[in-house]
């Protein structure tokens, strides 16, 4: 998530799909926050605030890989 993503319509259309797969009891949204704040994420999606999410600013490019790598147990 980017404050450039929320500015885009169709950004919104395609949250609203993934959390209606989530419904499903299917984890599809790994959120990453990038360059931005939980309140901007508030503001933008209450839903996704709630949500564990990684920060772009805490990982190397490698280490965000290897966590997703293991929250997808591939």
């Amino acid at each position: 998530m980017s404050e450039p993503y929320f500015k885009k319509f169709w950004t919104g259309e395609e949250l609203n799909g993934l959390f209606a797969k989530q419904e499903d009891g299917r984890k599809v949204i790994l959120p990453l926050w990038h360059n931005i704040s939980k309140d901007v994420v508030k503001k933008n999606s209450p839903m996704l605030a709630d949500m564990l999410a990684l920060k772009s600013a805490d990982f190397t490019a490698e280490e965000l890989a290897e966590e997703f790598v293991q929250l997808l147990q591939i």
